[in-house]
């Protein structure tokens, strides 16, 4: 009988599945918000404006918003994680001989990325929705801060599920996943609420 070996098990014990995982889920991550942003400048932004950049990420809303298919940003920002990934398996699988913190740590960048690209889908869905006529009408505004706040909600939801899979599995990083979109959310919470009490001094 073949020996099945858990996907986890996988992802921890050999680096090489764990890079190639990042940057699968990274740069799809990438590509699904330029042409998302492609779709709502080209269409959706008639019925659906949102203040600000498109991307939330301040290091590459301009190579987003300038629709920029290569980004030495980010690819400095992939090169990055992925060294820090390949020192943080040394560290956990040679040295400490601790892989559960491996596991958290690919599971932190994993699951919150998985989040991301729930929201892409969803995302790519209404703007190719929206190009049929007549499946919207009329025209909305969104302040950065109610943005933010949604964002914020979204990451807080998945936070959640994935603690609750933690207290019914044990995973590490399950565990790792809770921490980094909880982290997102707190500090997309955090930027909505000044953006919010910006505005409302200056309606005062």
């Amino acid at each position: 009988m073949t020996k099945v070996i858990p996907l986890g098990h996988l992802l921890v014990r050999n680096i090489w599945p764990s890079l190639i995982a990042w940057w699968v889920v990274y740069i799809a991550d990438y590509y699904l918000t330029i042409h998302t942003a492609h779709l709502y400048e080209t269409g959706l932004k008639e019925h659906v404006v949102l203040e600000g950049s498109f991307e939330l990420t301040p290091a590459l809303q301009r190579d987003v918003d300038r629709l920029r298919r290569f980004s030495p940003r980010f690819v400095a920002a992939l090169l990055l994680s992925s060294v820090v990934l390949l020192v943080l398996w040394f560290l956990a699988m040679r040295l400490l001989d601790l892989p559960e913190l491996f596991s958290f740590a690919i599971g932190a960048l994993l699951l919150r990325e998985l989040a991301l690209l729930t929201r892409h889908i969803r995302n790519l869905v209404l703007f190719l929705t929206a190009r049929t006529p007549g499946s919207l009408s009329g025209r909305v505004q969104y302040a950065r801060w109610v943005t933010l706040r949604i964002s914020a909600t979204e990451l807080f939801t998945f936070a959640g599920l994935f603690f609750l899979l933690y207290l019914a599995v044990g995973s590490w990083s399950l565990l790792g996943g809770t921490a980094s979109t909880l982290v997102s959310g707190v500090q997309h919470w955090s930027g909505s609420r000044k953006l919010y009490l910006s505005a409302q001094r200056s309606i005062h």
